[in-house]
């Protein structure tokens, strides 16, 4: 079973993906956190404090989801995945938002773009 939580940055995607993956006996596994690890990003926006990837890093992302089989995977990339058997889209009042990426002291152009995401969905 292939479990995909997803949304944007702050919503609270680790803590409901880990409590799943806890509560239901399954694997945990961070796409991000995968592709940082693994080198697979393309390069590093330096003022957007983000890791760009493209395309080439989809068959690697699912042959490990595909290895792990009964897992949750947790990502703001869920068009990665060739499949999922449950999705979960969380989401999260603009303005909490707002203040929840503000404490990470993410810089104002990261905040505004992920607020925007949100309010967009």
């Amino acid at each position: 079973m292939i479990i995909l939580v997803s949304g944007t940055p702050g919503v609270g995607k680790t803590t409901v993906a880990m409590e799943i993956a806890k509560r239901y006996n399954l694997s945990y596994f961070s796409v991000s956190q995968f592709i940082i690890e693994n080198k697979l990003y393309v390069s590093y926006d330096e003022e957007r404090q983000t890791y760009n990837i493209d395309d080439s890093v989809i068959e690697k992302v699912n042959m490990e989801v595909e290895r792990l089989r009964n897992v949750v995977v947790e990502t703001i990339y869920p068009s990665l995945l060739d499949r999922a058997d449950k999705v979960i889209v969380l989401r999260k009042n603009p303005l909490k938002l707002y203040e929840e990426l503000k404490r990470r002291k993410w810089n104002d152009l990261k905040v505004a773009e992920n607020v925007e995401a949100e309010i967009l969905g």
